[in-house]
């Protein structure tokens, strides 16, 4: 039997390599437009630097929550891909055996 890897599972493993990395891209500011009579009012008082905020977990309680949280999901959904792959065994199973009548207009199928 010829293993293959399935596209969902695929999917999800790009997706999970891929998640932390577009997470903390930060966005980029945009420069700011001054005109001339601005820059020599900056010049006189330069205002302080915009206070930048970090997201972070309030607590640990928090970020524990989430970490059980996204554990449970990887869970979930490995238990899902693993009752789809049984699922799919049991039918080609059936199949293998012809417990289901073949169509009177249904092709031949394929040699193994």
């Amino acid at each position: 039997m010829k293993r293959t890897v399935s596209a969902s599972l695929a999917l999800t493993m790009t997706l999970a390599l891929l998640l932390p990395a577009l997470l903390s891209a930060a966005p980029q500011a945009a420069p700011q437009k001054t005109t001339a009579p601005a820059k020599v009012a900056l010049k006189a008082k330069t205002p302080a630097p915009p206070e930048t905020i970090h997201p972070a977990f309030a607590d640990l309680r928090e970020k524990t929550a989430v970490i059980v949280f996204l554990a449970w999901l990887w869970i979930i959904v490995g238990i899902l891909v693993w009752l789809l792959r049984m699922k799919i065994r049991e039918a080609d199973r059936v199949h293998g055996l012809k417990f289901y009548p073949a169509a009177k207009d249904a092709p031949p199928p394929p040699a193994h």
